[in-house]
């Protein structure tokens, strides 16, 4: 509910440089609620007005052209209430009987080809004035730079710091400086 949101909010903002809300978690119950647009509002004007930290917001996945319609209007509501950006996007959302609650999310590299053409198709839809954190399917180099060439500003890896531990974050970026010195570029942005 929005008061558990602004309490978790409060309780952590003088702890950390910034809060990113997830409402899209696949085996956390009650979070699709927020994927209605009304009830997702509300929720944004009582995070914005409690808030006194960069705000980010993990949208969900889409597969259909009714899920990427709805996930681009929740992206617009983002830049509507001045948040500082999006994560695009979680894990995947399985239902298989052989998992304990019979539901969970895939992650990893099965995500790479779906978290950029969402990345593409929402910075299109929100312009320049939203930060887009690219989450999903990134485990080299070669995927942050594809990440960011769609329009990502950053990119956030988790299941490759599970399968390759923490110098994943290092090799990275040393194969994105190593792309820069090998092309000419003095940085990287999208197009």
């Amino acid at each position: 509910d929005i008061e558990g949101f602004v309490s978790c909010l409060l309780s952590l903002q003088p702890l950390v440089d910034g809060i990113e809300v997830n409402i899209s978690s696949p085996n956390t119950d009650g979070l699709r609620v927020f994927h209605d647009a009304k009830k997702f509002g509300k929720l944004l004007a009582e995070l914005k007005s409690h808030s006194s930290k960069p705000l980010f917001v993990k949208l969900p996945r889409y597969k259909t052209q009714k899920e990427k319609d709805n996930v681009l209007h929740l992206a617009r509501l983002c830049g509507q209430y001045e948040l500082t950006g999006l994560t695009v996007s979680n894990s995947r959302p399985v239902q298989d009987s052989r998992l304990a609650v019979g539901n969970g999310g895939l992650s990893g590299r099965p995500l790479l080809n779906d978290t950029l053409r969402a990345v593409r198709e929402i910075r299109k839809e929100v312009g320049e004035d939203l930060i887009i954190n690219a989450s999903g399917g990134i485990f080299t180099g070669r995927d942050a730079l594809d990440a960011l060439e769609a329009g990502a500003d950053t990119v956030q890896v988790m299941t490759a710091l599970w399968y390759e531990g923490p110098a994943v974050s290092r090799e990275i970026n040393r194969w994105l400086d190593d792309y820069l010195l090998r092309n000419g570029v003095p940085s990287i942005q999208y197009v």
